[in-house]
């Protein structure tokens, strides 16, 4: 089995009018995995009337969270986040997560 180095957070997307969110993740940018969220629920709050930066928010720290789903494949030395950026204290509390939350 390959040993790889960085586990990449490479974005996500959404799509306000099929409200399907997905989540794009990468080892090495060699091995990429993609995981895709349905948001139409018909007893929610449209999710078109929230704030475009909340909406924007929460995926990114969805992002964060369902990647453990695939790093825990391959775990690897470094997390690196390509899209959004975490202050000091979101970055202590992912890495434990991630290090040692499994």
């Amino acid at each position: 089995m390959k040993a790889f180095q960085n586990f990449y957070f490479t974005g996500y997307t959404f799509d306000q009018h099929t409200l399907k969110a997905s989540f794009f993740y990468s080892f090495d940018h060699e091995i990429d995995f993609t995981e895709t969220i349905d948001f139409s629920c018909p007893d929610l709050t449209p999710i078109s009337t929230l704030d475009p930066e909340i909406i924007n928010t929460l995926l990114f720290h969805m992002s964060l969270a369902i990647g453990i789903s695939y790093y825990k494949l391959y775990p690897t030395h470094d997390l690196i986040v390509e899209h959004g950026s975490l202050n000091e204290e979101q970055k202590i509390f992912r890495k434990t997560f991630y290090t040692h939350g499994l």
